[in-house]
């Protein structure tokens, strides 16, 4: 695992976005590194998000025992657009926006982050939920990290890292999405 000094000596950054529950700002704000939990995974996609960790760490060099952290890089078809709310609404639950989530807009070392085609990460997840296998290549497993990574208008460019530095943090908020429409930016600069 890298040492916080080794990760700040990268000065390539990428601007990435993440929903996390509430529960993870305290962390943050008291200076610790936050990881993911397996037991906050779905249990019948564990083996997809398993997988898609062993793709980051092959990527990153780590071997981080904790899933990857979800966040956006790209969304509905706009290169190094923000969520809107309707990506919010999308992948969300209505009993986790309930409990309380919060919107948090990230600067991560770019050899820390595995960008991919959320399109074909969904043919991938449809896939394996029907058949409890994970895809072979035959079913776009390769292209799934491709550039360009934008398959159509409405795609959208997910990112995976292995967890988040206090430091990365430039905004967070409430995520509000009653009301609001599904169109509207998240985040507003």
């Amino acid at each position: 695992m890298p040492r916080r000094e080794e990760v700040k000596e990268v000065t390539c950054l990428e601007r990435l976005w993440t929903f996390q529950s509430k529960d993870v700002m305290p962390s943050l704000a008291n200076g610790e590194r936050y990881f993911a939990d397996w037991r906050r995974t779905p249990a019948n996609w564990n083996r997809p998000y398993f997988w898609m960790k062993r793709k980051l760490d092959r990527k990153t060099g780590l071997n981080i025992a904790h899933p990857p952290i979800w966040c956006w890089h790209s969304c509905d078809g706009a290169w190094r657009g923000p969520p809107t709310v309707g990506t919010a609404n999308m992948l969300l639950a209505a009993d986790e926006i309930q409990s309380g989530m919060v919107a948090i807009e990230l600067l991560v070392p770019k050899q820390l982050v595995l960008l991919s085609s959320y399109h074909l990460w969904n043919d991938f997840v449809e896939v394996f939920l029907k058949t409890r296998r994970i895809p072979s290549r035959r079913h776009n497993t390769r292209r799934l990290f491709d550039e360009p990574l934008l398959t159509n208008d409405c795609d959208s460019i997910q990112a995976v890292i292995p967890f988040i530095e206090p430091e990365w943090v430039q905004r967070s908020f409430d995520l509000v999405v009653d009301g609001r429409d599904w169109g509207e930016m998240i985040f507003v600069n």
